[in-house]
């Protein structure tokens, strides 16, 4: 084997092999391992097993492999969860180490020199426990959340881009006095993707301190510091907006190109309504016109308050679109409610809305419709019209 050809060497390693296949080619000699050391080590996932976080300290904590990672994936998926919440009754200790282990493991990221990209995707499914000693304590999913995303370093200067799948902002009411941590780390991201729990008992769209804690955090430690964003993706689930936090009025992005939106709320033009209150949705997409090459809102609403109809209708914001965004070459744009669920119990076609009224403390959909949205539809045609014709001009942007 010492014997073989670099050059033959070189082939066998890059010939599209697993990851398995790569971490045994490390084990046979020096000479695969200098080759594979890189490859091996580029991209780790991470489960919620002690053994899994005892892999990612010892190799965040050995400077010769830390210099190779990359981006590291933390996936805690529905299966895993329904299982090993069977298994954790009586469990509490070996809980309380599984969190200490993960959050020792992630507290070393700072000496991680070239990581660039951090993804946490939690469980998607969350149903609270009864069954409590003690009912002032969360359960074991929310409190490793936690663990996790409050045990990550605030300096990472070569981090840029962070997904949030699935955190949890809430306290399950039980009083507990502490919301989701989120890490301030936006300073240097590029790209950065925030997809809040989508199934559970929170389903309903109504303020709670929790919510608007959490999305103070997002604004301060993430969306704001985040001056050099070119990618934005949120998705709120219960309606951003109602607090409102963040205040997309505040933000921002000289070099923002992309932009995704899923059930924010857009309101009145900001010097109609003034900054205390403001949302200001449409007026951040209109201010990124010189830049934003890619626009997408699921399931957005007009809200209105303490008026019977809307002080503003869509028509009037698709054609300040189609004014002011001069770049936009891919629009895409829906307000029919997706199943995001449990796969059998789609949202009724009748249930789609594209304005609502705020009620304090609820956002309720106008399920039937509004007088005056008649000219909507035509407006949003025209807008798209509009985009592809400069997409079709423009063959780098229809290559995308």
């Amino acid at each position: 084997m010492r014997s073989l050809p670099v050059e033959l060497l070189h082939q066998i390693v890059h010939s599209d092999l697993s990851k398995r296949d790569l971490r045994q080619l490390r084990a046979v000699n020096r000479a695969f391992q200098q080759l594979v050391v890189r490859d091996v080590f580029r991209k780790l996932y991470v489960t919620p097993t002690i053994k899994s976080g005892q892999g990612l300290h010892n190799i965040l904590n050995t400077p010769a492999l830390a210099v190779h990672v990359q981006e590291i994936e933390f996936e805690e998926n529905v299966e895993e969860s329904e299982s090993a919440r069977k298994k954790r009754k009586g469990a509490k200790k070996s809980n309380e180490l599984l969190r200490a282990t993960l959050a020792d493991a992630y507290s070393l990221l700072h000496q991680v020199p070239h990581l660039h990209t951090l993804i946490f995707a939690f469980c998607r499914q969350y149903r609270e426990e009864h069954a409590w000693e003690d009912s002032h304590v969360p359960s074991h999913e929310l409190r490793l959340q936690w663990a996790i995303l409050g045990a990550v370093p605030s300096t990472l200067p070569a981090l840029r881009s962070l997904e949030l799948h699935c955190p949890m902002p809430f306290t399950n009411g039980f009083g507990v006095d502490k919301v989701q941590h989120v890490p301030a780390i936006g300073g240097t991201l590029h790209h950065l993707h925030i997809c809040m729990l989508a199934e559970g008992r929170y389903e309903d769209a109504h303020v709670c301190p929790e919510q608007e804690d959490f999305w103070a955090q997002v604004d301060l430690n993430l969306l704001r510091p985040a001056t050099e964003l070119r990618s934005l993706y949120v998705d709120a689930f219960l309606w951003l907006g109602i607090a409102p936090n963040p205040n997309f009025h505040l933000l921002t992005y000289p070099h923002l190109e992309s932009l995704t939106l899923r059930r924010v709320l857009f309101d009145g033009r900001l010097e109609v309504i003034g900054t205390e209150d403001c949302i200001g949705t449409e007026d951040f997409i209109a201010r990124h016109g010189k830049t934003l090459r890619i626009l997408q809102l699921f399931h957005c609403a007009i809200v209105h308050e303490d008026t019977p109809l809307p002080d503003m209708f869509w028509s009037k914001t698709w054609r300040r679109f189609g004014r002011e965004l001069a770049v936009l070459s891919h629009l895409y744009v829906t307000f029919e409610q997706d199943d995001d669920t449990d796969g059998e119990s789609p949202v009724p076609t009748e249930a789609l809305f594209k304005y609502g009224l705020f009620s304090r403390p609820s956002f309720v959909p106008d399920v039937g419709g509004v007088p005056g949205e008649e000219e909507d539809e035509a407006a949003l045609a025209a807008l798209l019209a509009v985009v592809a014709s400069r997409r079709e001009a423009s063959p780098s942007d229809a290559a995308q």
